[in-house]
């Protein structure tokens, strides 16, 4: 995930180092806010929920990690590791009768995807790290920043939801889809009895 993150950069950077950083603090928080929840709630420490939040910690910072500043990355990782945890555990409390998602895939990777992509159009900021113009050229050649809704350009949270809001009909669409045409061949449940058994 650090090669992705740093590596995004597309050399050895300030850039590099200040996405590598971003995601270290992000990641951290986040395990340990899911832990903090963990135990607020009166849940057994266990090694899977550490793991759940440095996994969200991951997701929420990928979009951000080269463009916000680390305070805000830190923000990112404790915001994106609670909504994360929250659905987690409403899906606990109510979703597991209507959703099958056993490994969480919903709250960690959905909800903390979702989070850190919003956020990010919150945060952005020229002096931390949209400065680099890597991506930011100008027809004219010239260089451009972008700068996110916290520092006077509520445009960029605009286009953010947009494009929100298309991929998650576009996902939507495409999975239904696909899950239909594969349940025509090969049923996409196991039964009951195979349930019970064990998939193992």
């Amino acid at each position: 995930w650090f090669g992705f993150n740093g590596g995004s950069a597309l050399g050895s950077s300030d850039l590099t180092s200040h996405a590598f950083l971003n995601t270290v603090l992000a990641t951290a928080t986040a395990m340990f806010t899911w832990v903090l929840f963990d135990q607020l709630r009166g849940k057994p420490f266990k090694m899977t929920g550490m793991a759940m939040g440095i996994v969200v910690g991951l997701v929420a910072i990928t979009p951000a990690c080269g463009f916000v500043c680390y305070g805000a990355g830190i923000i990112i990782g404790f915001i994106g590791s609670l909504v994360s945890w929250l659905t987690q555990w409403g899906m606990e409390k109510w979703g597991k009768a209507r959703a099958d998602d056993t490994l969480d895939v919903f709250a960690a990777h959905g909800m903390g995807g979702t989070t850190g992509m919003i956020l990010t159009s919150l945060f952005q900021d020229t002096e931390a790290g949209s400065w680099a113009d890597y991506f930011n050229t100008a027809p004219d050649g010239s260089d451009y920043y972008i700068e996110g809704a916290f520092y006077g350009n509520g445009k960029e949270l605009g286009k953010c939801l947009l494009v929100l809001v298309c991929i998650v009909g576009y996902f939507l669409t495409a999975t239904y889809f696909l899950c239909m045409l594969t349940n025509v061949f090969i049923s996409m449940r196991v039964t009951d009895e195979e349930e019970e058994e064990g998939l193992d």
